[in-house]
């Protein structure tokens, strides 16, 4: 370096000038060249790098914002498939309460079919047992209705008890 190259008194933190001291060393020259070379390489370097760095800063950005997007789309989707989920949840909830009705009234009409069932037979009972009344009467010449009909009372009768 030049006697007349310009001298200025620098302000720098401790652990900074321990850091350059290692690296002058490490190179092997002065902390003054150590500074100077470090100086050059970031103005030789930095325009290129700068603007290649630009670029990438941009192209994240970009990316960012893509998946900025896409996150508020996923959200906005997720918010809606709850708002499904929830209906669809109501809906269930509505339609099994819906089949207990009615496994209810169909328990109570089975009950009723087999309540209708017995009467049914006991009706084919008494039908059965007129019908051979009838007969047995039809062949009597002393047949009259109202052989029928106490018949049919004596019946009505026996069913009760």
């Amino acid at each position: 370096m030049a006697r007349e190259d310009l001298h200025f008194r620098l302000r720098i933190p401790e652990d900074l000038k321990v850091r350059i001291e290692n690296a002058a060393s490490m190179n092997e020259r002065s902390m003054t060249a150590e500074i100077i070379s470090r100086l050059q390489w970031t103005f030789e370097h930095s325009d290129a790098e700068f603007a290649e760095l630009q670029g990438k800063i941009t192209e994240l950005e970009r990316g960012r914002d893509e998946v900025t997007h896409k996150f508020e789309l996923l959200e906005r989707e997720h918010q809606f498939l709850q708002r499904v989920h929830q209906s669809l949840q109501r809906d269930l909830q509505s339609r099994r309460e819906q089949h207990r009705d009615e496994a209810v009234k169909v328990e109570e009409l089975r009950a009723a079919l087999a309540e209708e069932s017995g009467r049914s037979n006991a009706f084919r009972s008494v039908i059965e047992i007129l019908a051979s009344r009838i007969k047995e009467w039809s062949d009597d010449p002393g047949f009259s209705i109202d052989k029928i009909i106490d018949a049919v009372e004596k019946t009505q009768r026996l069913g009760e008890k």
